[in-house]
C-alpha cells in the first residue's frame, strides 16, 4: 500500500485528529520507516518514474503498477487508501436510477469525501490524486 505525504516527514493520515486514520497493524508505520516506493511522490516529475499503466484492452480497463520493494522486476499493483469524511453519498442498490428503462444505463452510485474540517490531512490526498 502506498501512503500520501503531507510533508517530507509526515504522512497525511497522521494529521487526522486523535489518530483516527491509523489502523492497529500500521501503528509503527511512519514517513521515516516507509521505503520510498511506498510513498506517493510529491513532485509531478517523479510520478512517471514511480508508477506506470498497463492497458488491458480485453478487459476494457487499465491496471496501475508501482515499483516493488525488492528486485527491479518486483512491480505490484497500486493500492492507495484515500481517507476523508463522507460529505455526500448514494449507495442504494439502484443508485440514482429513476425507474425508467431508458435511464437504467445511466444509473450511478457515488460516495463523495470531504475534509470534515481537517484540510491539513485531506488536501495532500487531493493534491496527490490530481498529479
Amino acid at each position: 500500500m502506498a501512503f500520501v505525504l503531507a510533508s517530507d516527514t509526515t504522512l497525511a493520515r497522521d494529521l487526522w485528529p486523535a489518530s483516527i486514520a491509523r489502523l492497529k497493524q500500521e501503528r509503527d508505520v511512519s514517513a521515516a520507516t516507509l521505503p520510498a516506493v511506498r510513498k506517493v511522490p510529491t513532485g509531478v516529475e517523479h510520478i512517471a518514474q514511480w508508477l506506470w499503466i498497463d492497458q488491458q484492452p480485453e478487459l476494457s480497463q487499465a491496471l496501475v503498477f508501482v515499483q516493488g520493494e525488492g528486485a527491479a522486476d518486483s512491480s505490484q499493483e497500486l493500492l492507495l487508501r484515500v481517507q476523508g469524511a463522507i460529505s455526500e453519498m448514494n449507495l442504494a442498490v439502484a443508485g440514482d436510477w429513476d425507474g425508467t428503462e431508458v435511464n437504467a444505463r445511466k444509473a450511478t452510485q457515488r460516495l463523495v469525501l470531504g475534509s470534515g474540517g481537517c484540510p491539513a490531512a485531506f488536501d495532500p490526498q487531493v493534491e496527490a490524486l490530481q498529479r
